[in-house]
């Protein structure tokens, strides 16, 4: 993903931001899902201007889908315990936005974040 990031002319922050979020996505996929097939994606969206006239693009999402067939999503945890549950507080805290979508026509779910390009 960092190569092609790279390739997208992105900055080394939004890289490794962007390294963060899908590895915690993945992590979560991996670990809850129990699912045997796990899909990330990065696509640029958006055409938010910054401060110079058509500098690129807004926003870099991010997903994550699983084929989990646990009856609850990911959850936010406030106050984590142990050696888990500090995941999703890291994609919170970089993301811009972040969210769960059920799966249309199969089973699981696809997780997905949002940063500022």
């Amino acid at each position: 993903m960092r190569r092609q990031l790279a390739g997208w002319d992105l900055s080394d922050d939004v890289i490794d931001t962007a390294a963060l979020v899908l590895s915690e996505l993945f992590t979560n996929a991996v670990v809850h899902a129990y699912g045997d097939r796990v899909l990330g994606t990065a696509s640029l969206g958006g055409t938010t201007p910054g401060p110079l006239a058509g500098d690129g693009f807004g926003t870099l999402h991010i997903s994550v889908q699983d084929r989990g067939r646990t009856p609850d999503g990911p959850q936010l945890c406030r106050s984590p315990r142990g050696e888990h549950g500090r995941g999703l507080l890291l994609v919170d805290a970089v993301s811009t936005a972040w969210g769960v979508e059920s799966a249309d026509h199969v089973l699981g779910r696809t997780v997905w974040a949002e940063l500022p390009c």
